[in-house]
């Protein structure tokens, strides 16, 4: 779970091995299952400016090495700005 402030940067990491980099490929997917477009720079997502009403929620990373695809979830919860 990230816990985080809003109009903050934050990132939720994904990582296999270095060796494996030619074999793996990682995608993210956001709360309502679509695909996001990291634009192949990162393993990481990273938020900036996020809020509670756009960026909660449960986010999945699915690395897929050869024939075989594992699913690892954050729950991003950014915290309300004080008033």
């Amino acid at each position: 779970q990230a816990l985080f402030e809003p109009r903050k940067y934050v990132s939720l990491m994904c990582r296999f091995a270095p060796d494996r980099k030619d074999k793996c490929k990682i995608k993210w997917f956001n709360p309502d299952d679509q695909p996001l477009d990291t634009f192949n720079q990162t393993t990481d997502l990273i938020f900036r400016n996020a809020t509670f009403y756009d960026s909660m929620g449960l986010y999945t990373c699915q690395i897929c090495c050869s024939n075989q695809c594992q699913h690892l979830t954050s729950f991003v919860y950014p915290a309300e700005q004080e008033r």
